[in-house]
């Protein structure tokens, strides 16, 4: 619990050291820095206290609809179920398909930003039992590809 809290506390969006790129965006835009206080502002509002209620109200739905959970593909009854079903059972296709393509596109982000080639080894000098021959860069490329690899089924293996 306190590796999360610490995690969750200094490298959330928007909570890095001076607030980070998203308020910085924020105060570099205002014309003054009366309108940059309230930029800051509302954009804390706005995003800790607006932006995540149709969750919890959704969330708050699927517990009173479906108190002791959905039963799953195997047939176990699993309450984590409770939100989608909700989603399914009380969307219209076209509201269902929305919210499909809007978890699709955070996965895909979130997996996207996980997998990115130059993340891995980004300043290490490559082994120069590997590639001799002043081969850096193309070195350094595949040992990105295997290390991203990697990390791509580990990633499958966590989330199965």
């Amino acid at each position: 619990m306190f590796i999360g809290v610490s995690w969750w506390a200094s490298s959330y969006p928007g909570a890095e050291p001076g607030g980070g790129s998203y308020i910085a965006q924020r105060i570099f835009a205002c014309k003054d820095e009366k309108n940059a206080v309230l930029a800051s502002l509302f954009f804390n509002v706005a995003h800790y206290a607006l932006r995540p209620w149709p969750w919890i109200v959704v969330a708050l739905c699927a517990l009173v609809l479906y108190p002791h959970g959905v039963a799953g593909p195997d047939g176990v009854i699993d309450p984590e179920l409770g939100y989608v079903q909700t989603l399914v059972d009380h969307l219209p296709a076209s509201l269902r398909g929305l919210m499909l393509a809007g978890f699709l596109a955070a996965y895909m982000s979130t997996i996207g930003t996980q997998l990115k080639p130059r993340r891995f080894l980004p300043h290490q000098r490559p082994l120069p039992a590997l590639h001799p021959a002043g081969r850096e860069r193309t070195a350094l490329r595949h040992i990105s590809r295997v290390m991203t690899g990697v990390v791509l089924v580990l990633a499958a293996l966590v989330t199965r």
